[in-house]
């Protein structure tokens, strides 16, 4: 998620989508009992997106402008509650029992993506370092605040692919794969984080032409649907199962 101050144009617009994005995870969120452990995953995505919603009401408030170099650094915040909420889900994945058969073909293929995913995420924390020491970060805010945001965005999105991934790859094979549904979309939104990871390690966060630009805005957009289509097939789920229950009773 590096990009998201890149990627936004009109801030009301933004609003709008975040706080609806806010108001489906809650939803998503709500929709499990107290308890269950994907609660407490969508939980954090909804933190996460709710901070989103905050950081962008504040950043062109008048009394703020003198702040306004700070209001990047709790996107470090989101992109660590975007790797915590995916964590919790695979831990929760690992401690189901499921083990799935892992065919050489699968072997290669996880092996493969996660170690592009990590290569991303190693490249575009170097990118960040090198950045650090010429322009002497420590001590201008700004930059400081695109370090913190680009260094977590890093690590989080290479999380984020990996553990949703593995996660499909764990529920694939229950209910004709609808149980991995939620976690196939989580690892088509965490790659498309990642190319945007990719289009910052090539042209930097500043140095884009505007056709990248343009392109990236499609790209992150595609991300955040598709987080969000998760969280809505989650949910769907979780109802549907609910209501066939009720109707066994």
């Amino acid at each position: 998620m590096t990009l998201r101050v890149t990627m936004i144009g009109n801030v009301g617009y933004s609003l709008v989508v975040d706080l609806l994005s806010v108001c489906i995870l809650l939803f998503t969120t709500l929709c499990f009992e107290r308890g269950d452990p994907p609660r407490r995953a969508w939980g954090l995505l909804c933190v996460m997106q709710s901070v989103n919603v905050i950081g962008l009401a504040l950043r062109d408030q008048p009394g703020l402008a003198a702040y306004a170099d700070y209001w990047m650094l709790p996107y470090g915040f989101v992109n660590l509650c975007l790797a915590s909420g995916l964590i919790v889900f695979w831990v929760n994945g690992r401690a189901s029992g499921l083990a799935p058969q892992w065919t050489v073909g699968w072997r290669v293929v996880a092996g493969g993506a996660i170690g592009g995913a990590a290569l991303v995420a190693v490249s575009l924390l170097w990118s960040v370092f090198a950045r650090w020491g010429e322009a002497d970060f420590a001590f201008t805010p700004l930059p400081f605040g695109e370090a913190v945001m680009a260094g977590t965005s890093a690590i989080a999105d290479a999380i984020v692919f990996s553990c949703a991934l593995l996660l499909a790859r764990i529920f694939l094979p229950m209910a004709g794969g609808q149980i991995a549904r939620p976690y196939l979309l989580l690892t088509v939104s965490g790659l498309l984080y990642l190319v945007l990871d990719v289009f910052t390690v090539v042209y930097g966060a500043d140095g884009m032409p505007e056709g990248v630009i343009n392109s990236a805005r499609y790209v992150f957009s595609a991300a955040e649907a598709g987080m969000l289509s998760a969280a809505v097939a989650h949910a769907a789920m979780v109802l549907r199962g609910r209501r066939r229950s009720r109707y066994a009773m």
